[in-house]
């Protein structure tokens, strides 16, 4: 999701939209590197300053549990960033990239024939 997305949910408002991002501070397809917010990169922060509803940072699992709680009573759009670690405890696994087969993929999830 790119920033302009954050200001374009603003924009149009909706009071039943809620985004969570978990962010590990780290961008992990490419070799975890630092992402922006690693740098600190306020996202919470931005998404209020675009004109969410709400906007909070959750930074541990007690905040985790109260933001359950206060999704389904808040109007939106809301944004909470919810920090997360980024300890590898699985082998990374990349995506196919054939097209044909990631066309193939799709159309099976939906029951169509693959062509």
């Amino acid at each position: 999701m790119a920033l302009g997305a954050l200001a374009t949910i603003a924009a149009a408002a909706p009071a039943n939209l809620s985004v969570v991002v978990l962010d590990n501070r780290h961008y992990g397809e490419t070799g975890m590197q630092k992402s922006h917010t690693g740098f600190g990169v306020d996202l919470a922060g931005i998404a209020r300053a675009s004109g969410f509803a709400w906007s909070e940072a959750v930074t541990d699992m007690g905040g985790v549990d109260d933001l359950k709680g206060r999704l389904t009573r808040r109007q939106g759009p809301g944004f909470a960033s919810v920090l997360i670690s980024a300890e590898e405890d699985a082998p990374k696994v990349l995506p196919p990239r054939d097209g044909v087969e990631l066309k193939n993929r799709f159309r099976r999830q939906f029951g169509l024939p693959t062509i």
